[in-house]
């Protein structure tokens, strides 16, 4: 039941996330400035869930290569979604991030052996069918009514987004299966430590380059950064405290739960309108969602009521 709860702490605060990234795209905050804040804070609160660890756990060498691994890949992720969004329609680029959920499932059970069930194909149906519609019905059109021109360099953005994302997923599932308890603190440190590194320098090489008449960083970067680095690392956390989960359970409700409580949640902060599609959408994740949690119940009386009938 603990996991559970962690998977589904972990959807509430992915959709606060989501909520960060809004009001960084309404101040018009840069990638790297706001995004460098964002894995420092995360880094700081990574360092103090440690301080509640074993200190043991700084000297396994594993903890450095999760925490590498997963620190490159959410930077390379971070910095190819946000390209693709600057060259292309937002709304493709974010359907694209989420389908990555679909990739770190496939690789758990090709990895690991975790056994499919036959409830698993509506979830996974159902999952993408809500993706696509949340897509539809956040796509804005242009006011001329002309489909804006993507550059041609948006797609490979958009897929390497996707691969990166889906593979720091997998990550915390090899992680769990390496080094089951402890360290989680300690390895979201390395990984956001490591992530704030890399996306200062490049902020400030790109800045000194691009945006030399202004600063670094503004005051709305740095309020932008706080809410999604506090956002992403305390989802993660909660996150590998429901690893444990099989994949189609812990993925789909983490990864779910903040794509369609963000809607809802825009609609209140934001007055962004529902639509067919947005209301169509909310309907197949309560779906999705009570599919996922009573899988196992589910799939238990379907075979029984085969064998009452045969």
């Amino acid at each position: 039941m603990i996991p559970l709860l962690c998977v589904i702490a972990a959807g509430l605060a992915f959709t606060i996330l989501g909520m960060g990234y809004k009001y960084a795209s309404v101040v018009k905050s840069r990638a790297g400035s706001y995004g460098s804040v964002f894995a420092g804070v995360a880094c700081l609160i990574g360092l103090a869930r440690s301080c509640f660890e074993e200190m043991s756990v700084w000297g396994d060498w594993r903890v450095w290569v999760f925490g590498a691994s997963f620190g490159i890949g959410f930077t390379l992720s971070f910095t190819f979604f946000t390209r693709a969004n600057k060259i292309g329609p937002v709304s493709v680029s974010w359907v694209v991030l989420n389908l990555s959920t679909l990739m770190a499932i496939a690789l758990t059970m090709v990895f690991f052996k975790e056994p499919p069930r036959w409830v698993d194909i509506p979830i996974i149906v159902l999952f993408t069918g809500m993706i696509m519609l949340l897509n539809a019905g956040m796509r804005a059109p242009a006011k001329d009514g002309a489909k804006p021109a993507a550059s041609p360099f948006f797609w490979p953005c958009a897929i390497l987004a996707f691969a990166f994302n889906g593979l720091c997923l997998f990550i915390w599932k090899v992680k769990d299966n390496t080094i089951p308890t402890g360290g989680n603190g300690a390895i979201l440190a390395v990984s956001f430590g490591l992530a704030a590194v890399l996306l200062t320098a490049f902020h400030v090489a790109s800045g000194r380059r691009c945006h030399a008449h202004e600063p670094l960083w503004r005051k709305e970067d740095a309020i932008a950064g706080l809410i999604t680095g506090t956002c992403a690392v305390v989802g993660n956390i909660f996150l590998l405290g429901g690893i444990s989960l099989p994949a189609m359970v812990a993925y789909p409700i983490s990864q779910g739960l903040p794509m369609v409580g963000g809607v809802v949640a825009m609609a209140v902060f934001f007055h962004e309108r529902f639509n067919t599609a947005k209301t169509a959408s909310l309907a197949l994740s309560v779906v999705v969602l009570l599919l996922t949690i009573f899988r196992e119940r589910i799939e238990e009386a379907f075979l029984t009521f085969v064998h009452t009938i045969m």
